[in-house]
């Protein structure tokens, strides 16, 4: 602006534009891998309950499902416990497959502090 003469003004006003393209593309890239993230959780979280509803989910995966969730978001992935308790949530549903036994039980999850510490078989809805 002080020098609008120059005869930079036109390097420096290309250099300019380079950058501001760069940085929309950057953005875009950006916002593209959120929405593909977003996409991939949504569908490993249909897919986790579509092999709940079947019995077909190991505690193991459950665990990683579930671990440091709040109670918020725990009834948002598996609805409203049928049981509670003052920190903990009983799912009888037989989701979750024991591999060892081939036998299918319920869900205990254990909340500390407002977050799933603990992710357990539910015994007391029996097994199938």
């Amino acid at each position: 602006a002080k020098f609008p003469s120059s005869s930079l003004n036109v390097l420096a006003r290309a250099q300019l534009a380079q950058v501001t393209n760069q940085l929309a593309v950057e953005e875009a890239q950006k916002k593209q891998e959120e929405a593909d993230a977003a996409r991939a959780a949504a569908q490993a979280r249909a897919d986790l309950l579509a092999r709940a509803g079947k019995g077909e989910v190991t505690l193991s995966e459950m665990r990683q499902a579930l671990i440091g969730k709040t109670r918020a978001q725990v009834s948002n992935l598996l609805g409203l416990p049928s049981e509670t308790a003052s920190n903990s949530w009983g799912y009888r549903q037989r989701m979750i497959l024991n591999p060892l036994t081939n036998e299918k039980y319920g869900l205990m999850v254990y909340f500390t502090e407002g977050a799933v510490q603990s992710v357990d078989y539910n015994r007391n809805g029996g097994s199938q």
